[in-house]
């Protein structure tokens, strides 16, 4: 077995593989394919499956297994050639040298796909490692198996996510229709891979309780979870807007003026409420505790008609929503039990609850 691979790519994929959670096991087959000139990459691990194919000169084909951490820490050339001498394979590059353990043992085998999922949907890789990110309060939330819940609907795309404190939801148009579909997965995984993929475009389709993802290089397969989805859409839906104080505010000066005041937090505690008082033009961010006190005040886009009024958050919760909007600007909808957060074009939206006042 002997090829010539482009170092970066061949790195860049071994670095996506190792990233994804749940993939402990770094261990990779490599297989040189003389007839079509390529270098397969492949993986599996929990249920899950990853073909990468790269363009290699294939001098002599061959399968072995290797671990991938150790070629992504390579000190590597632009070119790296890779030669199997009996259980060695010797990788060279035009300033490095080095001889790494292979095994022959084949572990993807018994895990690849047993059938291939057809891909109806093309989505912009740049829009759906968008909205994933705006969903990224799964992290924080305690139960592993919470999902995200991904939904194409005629020329529609959304994602939505919710625990029982907070929910996002991220809608946005499609330049045509698509398939159908409605399918929950564990956000950190997807977004794992969808984050490292370099295709402008990837293509997904879903079918017997597994997601594939596919893009002109990287080809994934990922089961789903077979949880209820929950109607996040509808909840926002439901809202009466015209009971909430509503107004604008520049994201980056608001949420510099909040981790001012809240900076005292880093001796109080992440769990610290702040009291926000909104007046005409201004909002007022104050944090007290028996080691001190600090205020910030913030100048809103634009001046709202309400009379002067006070609502309590959790910093924490505050602090989190706050970094998943990602526009220059954003509107804010407070009712006495819950606030919303919402990007000005509307594609983006996210509620937390406000803190009820101590009797």
């Amino acid at each position: 077995m002997q090829f010539q691979v482009e170092s970066k790519p061949l790195q860049d994929a071994l670095g996506l593989i190792a990233g994804i959670p749940g993939y402990s096991d770094r261990t990779v087959l490599l297989t040189a394919l003389k007839t079509s000139g390529e270098l397969r990459i492949e993986c599996a691990a929990s249920g899950s499956y990853i073909k990468i194919e790269l363009p290699a000169k294939v001098l002599e084909k061959g399968s072995i297994s290797i671990d991938g951490d150790y070629v992504t820490s390579l000190h590597l050339a632009d070119q790296a050639i890779f030669q199997l001498k009996g259980t060695k394979m010797h990788v060279s590059s035009s300033k490095w040298s080095y001889e790494l353990g292979v095994s022959q043992v084949d572990k993807v085998k018994g895990n690849r796909p047993s059938k291939v999922i057809e891909c109806m949907n093309t989505i912009s890789t740049k829009m759906l490692t968008g909205a994933l990110s705006k969903s990224a309060i799964v992290p924080a939330i305690p139960n592993p198996n919470h999902g995200v819940r991904l939904v194409v609907a005629g020329d529609e795309f959304k994602v939505f996510c919710n625990d029982q404190f907070r929910g996002t939801m991220y809608k946005q148009k499609l330049p045509a229709e698509q398939e159908s579909f409605d399918v929950v997965f564990k956000l950190p995984v997807l977004m794992a891979i969808t984050g490292r993929i370099p295709d402008q475009s990837v293509m997904l389709g879903v079918e017997s309780g597994m997601l594939r993802v596919l893009s002109g290089t990287v080809e994934f397969y990922y089961p789903t979870l077979q949880a209820p989805a929950e109607d996040v859409e509808g909840y926002f839906d439901s809202m009466d807007y015209k009971q909430a104080s509503t107004m604008e505010v520049d994201v980056e000066g608001f949420v510099n003026d909040v981790r001012a005041a809240s900076s005292i937090v880093s001796s109080i505690g992440y769990e610290a409420k702040l009291d926000l008082t909104f007046d005409k033009a201004n909002v007022e961010v104050h944090v007290s505790s028996p080691h001190g006190e600090a205020k910030a005040e913030h100048v809103l886009a634009a001046p709202i008609e309400d009379e002067r009024f006070n609502v309590k958050l959790s910093n924490k919760y505050l602090q989190e929503m706050l970094a998943l909007l990602g526009d220059p600007k954003a509107k804010l909808s407070i009712w006495d039990d819950l606030i919303v957060f919402a990007s000005t074009d509307g594609v983006y939206k996210s509620v937390m609850p406000t803190i009820a006042d101590e009797q």
